[in-house]
């Protein structure tokens, strides 16, 4: 039983496995932006969508997503050595971030198209499909037998 437990953990990890990493994450001003500079090892084939946050190592809890960022990020096929964002820091009022220990994290992953749940829709309505049929073929059962008076039976009281 253990080996059958291993084999399956092994099979999973194998399956989701990330077949792609970031590496050398880079900024520097350039004029009125941040460029900012990332390689992505993975296949150039792939389509990934790449997100960008600002964050401060003084402040754990401090992140800012960009608003006005332009090059290698959102969807789109990125795989490959310097890449690069360009941040209008000045769209976003810059003036606020001020200090020398902010820093990027560039999160990816894999573009999926149609990564819609169907699995968990057509089970969902295979449940409730299950449930309306289980309640309409079992529901309240009736009396179709007289009393000893030899009146028939009232009719059921609907549920409120």
């Amino acid at each position: 039983m253990k080996s059958i437990i291993v084999i399956l953990l092994l099979i999973s990890s194998m399956i989701f496995a990330q077949e792609f990493q970031i590496k050398r994450i880079n900024f520097s001003p350039i004029g009125q932006e941040v460029e900012i500079t990332y390689d992505l090892e993975g296949n150039a084939e792939q389509i990934y969508v790449v997100n960008v946050t600002l964050k401060k190592e003084s402040n754990p809890e401090f992140e800012y997503i960009p608003q006005k960022l332009r090059g290698d990020y959102g969807k789109g096929q990125f795989a490959g050595f310097g890449r690069k964002i360009f941040w209008a820091i000045l769209f976003d009022n810059g003036s606020k971030f001020v200090g020398n220990d902010y820093y990027f994290e560039i999160e990816v992953e894999k573009y999926i198209p149609g990564n819609f749940p169907w699995l968990y829709v057509v089970g969902g309505s295979g449940i409730v499909s299950g449930i309306v049929y289980y309640l309409l073929t079992h529901g309240q059962p009736q009396s179709t037998t007289t009393p000893a008076t030899g009146l028939p039976t009232p009719p059921n009281r609907p549920l409120n």
